[in-house]
């Protein structure tokens, strides 16, 4: 297997930034995991505030909740900005995903070329 391809599967099967670090561009893979545990951080932080909403709601009317009023306090923790900020991560993780992806392959191409054995 091409040194290319590898590094495109490997960025794009186990985690963004990996391919980087297969073909020794350690800084670039770096940064590219180091944004993608990060954006899963802010991914996590909104899950658990949503979270402590909806326990906090549970918590006062556990003993008179029907499937509906269950529904209505879930949608209800889900407004504001916190739909903002689970879009907005979800696109840059996949956009850093998608560019790690294209540009692992785009080096290791340039490296080929470069280097024919």
């Amino acid at each position: 297997m091409k040194p290319s391809t590898k590094a495109a599967f490997l960025s794009a099967l186990v985690f963004p930034g990996i391919g980087h670090l297969f073909l020794k561009r350690f800084k670039t893979g770096a940064a590219i995991i180091i944004a993608t545990i990060g954006l899963i951080g802010v991914l996590m932080y909104a899950a658990m505030s949503v979270l402590n909403k909806i326990y906090s709601r549970l918590e006062k009317d556990i003993l008179s909740l029907d499937y509906n009023q269950i529904i209505n306090i879930v949608t209800q923790a889900m407004e504001g900005n916190i739909i903002f900020i689970f879009n907005t991560a979800i696109w840059l993780i996949t956009l850093l995903w998608i560019g790690s992806i294209i540009d692992s392959y785009r080096i290791g191409r340039m490296n080929v070329v470069s280097n024919p054995c």
